[in-house]
């Protein structure tokens, strides 16, 4: 017997907009639990510092070029073997991918530039490395012509100037975003929003503190994107709210009720849209390549905050702020309600 994928979907989905869940009820947890993760980062930063990657730092790289076709096995096996003599020689921080196809096959190091150390004693450094790596290579048979390029060092392109551009700009991009929220809804949803975003960026940087993420101009545009995104779910939310006060303003809603509703109508497109994203990274992170997992990895973390941050911490905020009875334009729209509905009554006597 067949079963409709459809129908299946759907009643799935509208039990979970049917259940009896007061999110709002939940955000002193919430917080309580945020404010954990927040403090238990600081303790990991005041020991150990962001984990910055060579976008930052800076370095150098060099290139063990193997001029022959290897199989994925003996890619894997050699790099082993040479990810062990870096681990050996105190090199810091690197990073050992491998690039190519065909003869092309090569493994790409990347060392991070150690701090206190000159360019004198990295060179130094990255000598001794190669000699290791020589000798290595040569007892293995199937590795007859392979090369070493020089070591060339990489400038960082996170520097101080870009870290206050970026601050630049995720300002100027929420300042005017906030603007657009208090035309539109007035002052409470802006609190909640400019609330939310900070709740967001600070809960990143905790993870990324946490989970020893890469500081990179990478992560910082990704931050940019994960405070678009936050905004855009928000609007949507307050959208529906307002639309509820407008049609429901002489019944005796209270902004709990209001709120719970809003979320259990919006759960739908809130999961569907997290789990796209989900499903998108997880592919990107099958690629393999270091950067494309650090790519899916930063928004599995990003879609998943934002969900969140949608249907507790912006609506919450809302509820608990919120007092219809001081929102001037409310009660103008509320009036000018009442007033063409009595002109159309008239009219139809």
């Amino acid at each position: 017997m067949k079963t409709n994928k459809k129908h299946t979907y759907n009643s799935l989905f509208k039990k979970m907009e049917n259940q009896n869940f007061n999110f709002t009820k939940k955000l002193k947890y919430i917080i309580t639990a945020s404010l954990f993760v927040m403090i238990l980062a600081c303790i990991v930063y005041v020991f150990c510092g962001f984990n910055y990657g060579p976008d930052y730092t800076g370095g150098y790289t060099f290139k063990v070029q193997y001029n022959t076709e290897l199989t994925n096995e003996q890619k894997a096996e050699i790099k082993s073997e040479i990810t062990e003599i870096l681990n050996e020689s105190d090199a810091g921080k690197y990073r050992a991918v491998n690039e190519g196809v065909g003869y092309k096959n090569a493994l790409r190091i990347d060392l991070l530039m150690i701090q206190g150390f000159s360019d004198d004693e990295m060179k130094s450094l990255i000598d001794e490395i190669t000699v290791s790596i020589e000798q290595t290579i040569n007892e293995i048979d199937d590795l007859e012509f392979v090369t070493i390029s020089d070591a060339v060092k990489v400038l960082p392109t996170v520097t101080s100037s870009y870290i206050l551009t970026f601050l630049g700009a995720i300002g100027i991009f929420i300042f005017t975003a906030l603007i657009y929220v208090f035309i539109r809804f007035g002052f409470t949803p802006t609190l909640s929003v400019a609330v939310s975003v900070i709740f967001d960026l600070l809960i990143v940087l905790s993870l990324t503190v946490l989970f020893r993420i890469e500081i990179s101009a990478l992560l910082l545009s990704l931050m940019l994107l994960m405070a678009c995104y936050s905004i855009i779910s928000n609007l949507i939310n307050f959208d529906k709210i307002r639309d509820i006060f407008i049609k429901d303003s002489f019944t005796k809603l209270t902004n709990t009720v209001i709120v719970n509703n809003v979320i259990k109508n919006s759960i739908t497109r809130i999961v569907l849209t997290t789990l796209s994203i989900i499903a998108l990274s997880i592919t990107l992170m099958f690629i393999g390549h270091p950067l494309a997992i650090e790519i899916g990895a930063v928004l599995i973390i990003i879609s998943l905050i934002t969900a969140f941050n949608s249907v507790v911490i912006a609506p919450s905020i809302w509820a608990l702020t919120y007092n219809k009875d001081n929102d001037r334009r409310l009660q103008k729209k509320l009036s000018d309600n009442k007033k063409s509905d009595k002109e159309n009554e008239k009219l139809v006597v």
